[in-house]
């Protein structure tokens, strides 16, 4: 699973500092980690409101310019702490890709302004995949993803068959909506069933979706506590080696003293009478 991972970041150029850099770079990482998910925030709310004319031309370039020097300010300020900084450019070349075509005026005043959306879903790749090692790992844990996927195909199916079995739902999309209406437990009732066989089927995926819930809890849980885990461990492992190091130390002052009395006790039986 790491794998996997490690080589679809690897292939979009974002696979972020490496785990055997120095503090200081990892602890900069991190922070620009997070100012991206401010970012990523922002870009839907500034295109909804682009879209419904609620935003000026003017606020719309000095946002642009803003991501495209933070942009700068992470790749400038990351290089200059890497210790390899060479490894660094070559596993997040997507960084210089975007610093060189996204300058803003390129964008904002060149008939290229239908383009703009390209780059900004770009941006959004390059904001959120690092995101993307959570997401796999919580995903990963008792066959989580796998059980998502065929309960995505159920739901499908099941929709599909509500809407042949019970009269009151017109269309297969109605089905569709009606199951997963009903497997989130968010039930609007826009659409219901009506016939006996319709909600029986339905409780069945009552049932279905209470326990998805319960086992999407389960693992996000157990993704939080196993992270607090994996600290402590380390931490452990790191005050086992320091003991053992110490032991090593004492051990050796240990023989070095034995040898100095020795040494004494040798001199103290060759001295003369």
């Amino acid at each position: 699973m790491y794998t996997i991972k490690f080589k679809l970041r690897s292939f979009f150029g974002l696979s972020g500092i490496d785990k055997n850099e120095n503090p200081r770079a990892l602890t900069w990482g991190h922070r620009f980690e997070l100012s991206m998910v401010f970012i990523a925030i922002w870009l839907p709310l500034q295109w909804y409101l682009e879209r419904t004319h609620q935003v000026t031309h003017q606020v719309t370039e000095i946002v642009s310019w803003f991501i495209w020097f933070f942009f700068v300010a992470e790749t400038t300020v990351m290089f200059h702490l890497t210790t390899n900084k060479k490894d660094y450019l070559l596993k997040n070349w997507m960084n210089l890709v975007i610093i060189v075509v996204g300058i803003p005026p390129i964008w904002l005043h060149t008939p290229l302004i239908a383009a703009l959306r390209i780059l900004q879903l770009l941006l959004m790749l390059r904001l959120l995949l690092p995101f993307w090692d959570s997401a796999i790992t919580i995903l990963s844990r008792n066959r989580l993803g796998t059980t998502l996927i065929v309960a995505f195909i159920i739901t499908i199916f099941w929709g599909i068959l509500m809407s042949i079995i019970d009269p009151d739902i017109k269309t297969p999309w109605d089905g569709i909506w009606l199951a997963w209406e009903t497997v989130t437990t968010v039930g609007f009732g826009d659409v219901i069933p009506t016939s006996f066989l319709g909600r029986l089927m339905d409780i069945l995926l009552m049932i279905m979706g209470l326990a998805l819930l319960s086992l999407l809890t389960a693992n996000f849980s157990a993704y939080f506590i196993g992270q607090n885990t994996d600290v402590l461990k380390r931490e452990e492992d790191e005050t086992h080696v320091m003991l053992k190091e110490m032991q090593q130390q004492l051990t050796t002052i240990q023989h070095e003293l034995n040898d100095v009395k020795a040494k004494l006790n040798q001199k103290g039986d060759n001295s003369p009478l």
